[in-house]
């Protein structure tokens, strides 16, 4: 990095229980994060916010900005955290010093609070009091058992160090997680064996952390959709959602049929490319369902003058051009590329029409997108994983990964409904 450069970052724990909210912000490409943040504040007319354009955002988050550019950073960020009564320094990395914390939760809970507090203005009747209580529920367990692992390893005795720390993993997680009893168990054991001395673990303990961290950040992120889902169904005739929304969302909780698929090794039905074909559906016209072509024409139209500026073109030719723009771009959404959200906003407001609301399907989107991700990632890793340990395969594999990812309805139908 450039000399005196600053750059702006979420600070990260790396206590498993929840992982860091930077991580989904990444798969994201930022582009729902810092500057769409700064984007809703601004509407807020109570809040002094300086306008700050993309490019330099990501610069800011990426290779850095100059002092006095991230004091304008770190202006916003503090305008914000104030209204929302958010203690800015634990939470945000505004310079070239670490900052670490020890855990996530509060990070998921205040940046979702903040969201939300935003949208509110748009929307006042949006509340999302089961997403707020279960983060807050999981931010609380997470705290305690840092604090109790972290007072085992420094105080417990050699001798009963290991059952300690087994007890407590296992009362907390049980207290939290919707796993299986027996895998909570097995999973206590390694992970306090690993905790004493990872030199010590064999190609079984490996697999079972493995699929321990894989479990719990596919059980808070299922956790924390399912929560999210109950809030949407508490306020389900103020979305105007199409019919086919409407089922999907009261009998499948809105995901439950979207989770990721493998077709061959080359060929993932990823659940952002699976919700665009359920849009074909949704939104279509006379029982017909909608091409991708004509899907395509809801999104922006290029800018005239630069598809011009090619040569000299017909208004013919610039409108061929502009459609087939369209539909590429649409591909590229479909196959993964994470659209800036003023053009995805701008495209699903459009495809819902005059007759339904655009607030849930754009939510849909974002959260199918960051779960597409997540399932790319963990398959790479494992991957990687197992091209690195021969025998590893025979304790774990991508079947079992693919088991994991399509366990959303488990969770769905265990999230109280009568709340």
């Amino acid at each position: 990095m450039t000399k005196n450069k600053k750059k702006i970052s979420m600070a990260d724990g790396q206590f498993p229980l929840i992982p860091p909210f930077s991580q989904v912000a990444e798969f994201l490409n930022g582009n729902y994060g810092f500057y769409q943040i700064f984007e809703w504040a601004k509407e807020d007319k109570s809040l002094s916010i300086y306008r700050i354009d993309r490019k330099t955002l990501k610069s800011g988050t990426t290779s850095g900005v100059n002092p006095k550019t991230a004091e304008k950073f770190e202006h916003n960020i503090n305008q914000i955290c104030e209204s929302l009564d958010i203690p800015m320094h634990d939470h945000f990395n505004v310079d070239l010093k670490t900052i670490q914390p020890q855990t996530n939760g509060v990070t998921w809970l205040k940046v979702i609070e903040g969201l939300f507090f935003v949208l509110s203005s748009h929307s006042p009747s949006l509340k999302i009091p089961n997403t707020i209580e279960f983060l807050n529920r999981r931010r609380r367990v997470e705290n305690i058992l840092f604090y109790k692992l972290k007072k085992i390893m420094k105080s417990a005795s050699i001798k009963n160090k290991q059952a300690m720390l087994e007890k407590s993993i296992s009362t907390y997680y049980g207290k939290s997680l919707l796993i299986e009893p027996e895998l909570i168990y097995q999973y206590s054991i390694t992970v306090s064996k690993a905790m004493i001395n990872r030199n010590k673990i064999d190609d079984v303990d490996l697999a079972n952390i493995l699929k321990h961290n894989i479990m719990l950040k596919i059980d808070f992120y299922y956790q924390l959709s399912s929560n999210f889902m109950l809030d949407m169904i508490k306020i389900i005739d103020l979305l105007q959602l199409p019919p086919v929304l409407h089922e999907q969302l009261l009998n499948y909780g809105g995901l439950g049929k979207l989770y990721p698929k493998i077709i061959s090794s080359s060929e993932i039905l990823t659940p952002t490319f699976q919700l665009y074909e359920l849009w074909q559906t949704a939104f279509s016209e006379n029982e017909r369902r909608i091409s991708y072509k004509e899907m395509s024409q809801h999104i922006s139209k290029p800018d005239n003058a630069r598809t011009r500026s090619i040569r000299d073109r017909t208004d013919e030719e610039i409108e061929y051009s502009n459609n087939d723009t369209r539909l590429k771009n649409l591909q590229k959404w479909r196959k993964g590329t994470v659209p800036e959200f003023h053009y995805l906003s701008q495209f699903v407001e459009s495809l819902s029409g005059d007759n339904y609301n655009g607030f849930y399907p754009i939510a849909l989107s974002i959260i199918t997108m960051a779960w597409s991700k997540i399932f790319i990632h963990e398959r790479e890793n494992l991957q990687k994983a197992l091209s690195s340990k021969e025998n590893l395969s025979k304790y774990i594999n991508e079947d079992w990964l693919l088991n994991v990812f399509a366990s959303y309805d488990k969770y769905w139908q265990a999230t109280p409904k009568s709340n």
